[in-house]
């Protein structure tokens, strides 16, 4: 074998060992470019179930105190007190979607969002603040506070739209 044959022979080897490096650089890049994709994913996935939960969170705080509502209404009018289902407490149901907000918004992502969502629990503080209050301006804080959960609503079909 001349001194030619060798150096075809030898860089032959040379490249095959680079074509086996590129190769396994490929693949580890391949397989870090996965799981950066599946952690994306996995956050993406996380804030669509946060959305979607706060959305609930935010319909059933509504939801209680217009239940609070009806029965103000009620006993004012001389009537007995609504006996609710426990499930249809608004006591209940403001007590445990109050502190649902609280966690979940800690969770999202969108400064729009959240302060939407501070503004509604706010408004919500306020409400209760006094204990006097006439009808019309405890009224004015619920609508105020339907405003504000329409905006968060919106802004989470947004949110979602674009996920």
């Amino acid at each position: 074998m001349d001194s030619g044959d060798l150096a075809i022979a030898a860089l032959s080897v040379l490249l095959i060992f680079v074509g086996a490096a590129l190769t396994i650089g490929i693949e580890l890049a391949r397989g870090q470019l996965e799981r950066n994709q599946r952690r994306a994913d996995q956050r993406a996935d996380f804030q669509r179930q946060t959305l979607l939960e706060l959305q609930e969170a935010l319909y059933q705080l509504v939801r209680a105190l217009s239940n609070a509502k009806q029965e103000y209404e009620h006993l004012k009018a001389g009537k007995p007190p609504i006996v609710w289902p426990i499930l249809e407490d608004p006591r209940i149901i403001g007590a445990g979607a109050g502190a649902r907000i609280i966690l979940l918004t800690a969770r999202v992502n969108d400064p729009q969002l959240r302060d939407l969502v501070r503004r509604y629990r706010d408004t919500h503080k306020e409400m209760f603040s006094v204990d006097e209050r006439s009808d019309e301006e405890s009224f004015s804080y619920l609508e105020a506070l339907w405003e504000l959960q329409e905006q968060a609503n919106d802004r989470i079909g947004d949110l979602l739209r674009l996920a």
